[in-house]
């Protein structure tokens, strides 16, 4: 009989990935989730950082 281990949970967050990136489907989190419950929450225990800052386009007023 085969017992199934209970896979351990971690919160994870992404900053600076730009904007086009998910956070729930992308190479970090699917190599995570193979051996963990992964949680995306605002107050993770691990963030991933890029290099890539986010940037916020200000429309100017005519």
């Amino acid at each position: 009989m085969v017992e199934s281990k209970k896979k351990k949970t971690i919160k994870i967050n992404f900053k600076y990935f730009g904007t086009g990136s998910d956070p729930n489907n992308n190479y970090f989190t699917n190599i995570l989730r193979v051996r963990l419950n992964v949680v995306i929450i605002d107050n993770p225990g691990y963030v991933f950082y890029s290099v890539y800052p986010e940037i916020k386009i200000i429309e100017s007023k005519k």
